[in-house]
């Protein structure tokens, strides 16, 4: 067992390899929009981004909420292999099941997304990302399983390596000059390679089982996983929702105009992602075996760490966003596009020692508050973009989603208080 000080030391070195991937991959997001714009347009980057949101909200169709039974579970069984080995079995049989229906339906229904936002592109292109889901269901669920037993190293590289293949494919797209709503392509063709690298890599830490107990496991992550469905299935379709509403609403062009600063906000609410995904097994293991008196510590204390780091950060990101537009050559509705990520970074900012902790019910074996927590976030988003961007167009889509962002810190804390008789204070 690790003492205190080799356990902070782990976490501190994880968290500096997760910061360095995540600014890695954040640069080659940014990337990703900028090629699309001056190699197409931005009606293109704007058909492309709402692919990318339908994309995602089926994947968690897909995957069915079993990921985050094994991100539950794996902490508490680390050491037990047996178990260790049945619940990443099971749920990859489960994944690839719920995938295969997803997949089905989404094929039979190929043409609603393009339709819903009045998007010839998205109605071209969406069917050839489809088939994708299998790979991108099954990459979470392995993910979640490094993350669990804290292979944070590698789950690091990983994350870094699905940016690095859409860059590549991207480029090779462009070469061959692809049509611009084939580049939707360069999502499952990423999570495809990727698979095979991380089952490859997970092997070394598990072993496919169907032995004694394998039944057990395989009821306990399809319940666990359909408690947690609808709140993961919202918790994604939330951070999509300002560009859902605004295809709605307005034109694939102003679509793109807003995804190049949403994009790179997203970029930097990796940041309390990865911050997530590294305290994720604490707040397990602290909860398990010390009780709330040392998890209130642990949250305390990495709190004001997160606070001060992501304050820091977004003030210099959002200072230095101007030479970030003219180094790319960003001069069409340049105040417009660093407005947008002002407001989008403000947001991050102001709720940033909470964010990291927004899988905390599900970490405390809670699926149902979970999703209760995240539909109330999903409901405030829709309420407030609904609100803004009738008012002031894509700027009203920032700031409803940052006023989202604050009113989710009582929803926590509320919630928080409630399941813990405020035994644990966020």
């Amino acid at each position: 067992m690790l003492s205190k000080n080799s356990a902070s030391t782990k976490f501190n070195v994880d968290l500096l390899w997760n910061m360095g991937a995540f600014a890695l991959s954040a640069v080659i997001g940014v990337l990703l929009n900028v090629i699309i714009i001056k190699f197409y347009d931005s009606e293109v980057l704007g058909v492309f981004n709402q692919i990318y949101a339908v994309y995602i909200l089926l994947s968690q169709l897909a995957v069915s909420g079993v990921h985050l039974s094994v991100q539950k579970y794996i902490p508490e069984y680390h050491t037990d292999k047996k178990n260790l080995n049945h619940i990443v079995t099971s749920a990859l049989i489960i994944t690839v099941i719920t995938s295969i229906i997803t997949i089905t339906v989404a094929y039979l229904f190929n043409q609603l997304p393009g339709k819903i936002t009045n998007s010839e592109g998205v109605l071209q292109g969406f069917k050839y990302v489809i088939w994708g889901l299998l790979f991108f269901s099954m990459n979470k669920v392995l993910l979640s399983f490094l993350n669990g037993i804290r292979e944070m190293k590698a789950f690091a590289i990983f994350q870094l390596l699905r940016f690095v293949f859409m860059l590549s494919f991207l480029v090779y797209f462009i070469f061959t000059n692809k049509e611009g709503y084939l580049l939707a392509l360069i999502l499952p063709l990423t999570e495809l390679l990727l698979f095979f690298i991380v089952f490859i890599y997970a092997m070394l830490f598990f072993k496919i089982s169907i032995h004694n107990g394998f039944r057990k496991w395989l009821g306990e992550n399809y319940r666990f996983g359909n408690k947690a469905l609808l709140g993961n299935f919202l918790f994604d379709i939330n951070t999509k929702v300002d560009v859902f509403m605004l295809g709605i609403f307005l034109s694939d062009s102003m679509v793109g105009i807003y995804s190049i600063a949403a994009t790179i906000a997203e970029g930097f609410l990796q940041l309390p992602v990865l911050m997530r995904n590294n305290i994720n097994p604490v707040i397990t293991k602290a909860h398990t075996k010390k009780g709330y008196e040392i998890l209130n510590q642990v949250i305390r204390k990495s709190k004001k760490g997160f606070y001060k780091i992501i304050a820091l950060l977004g003030l210099a990101s959002i200072a230095g966003f101007p030479l970030f537009l003219l180094v790319f050559g960003i001069n069409e509705n340049f105040y417009l596009i660093w407005a947008i990520y002002t407001v989008l970074t403000l947001g991050v900012i102001i709720t940033g020692g909470y964010l990291p902790f927004q899988m905390i019910f599900n970490q405390l074996g809670h699926p149902l508050n979970q999703t209760l927590f995240i539909f109330l976030l999903f409901l405030s988003n829709v309420i407030m973009n609904a609100i803004f961007i009738p008012l002031t167009g894509v700027i009203g889509a920032a700031i409803g989603t940052s006023v989202s962002m604050i009113i989710q810190i009582f929803i926590m804390k509320y919630l928080v208080g409630r399941i813990t008789q405020q035994h644990l204070k966020i």
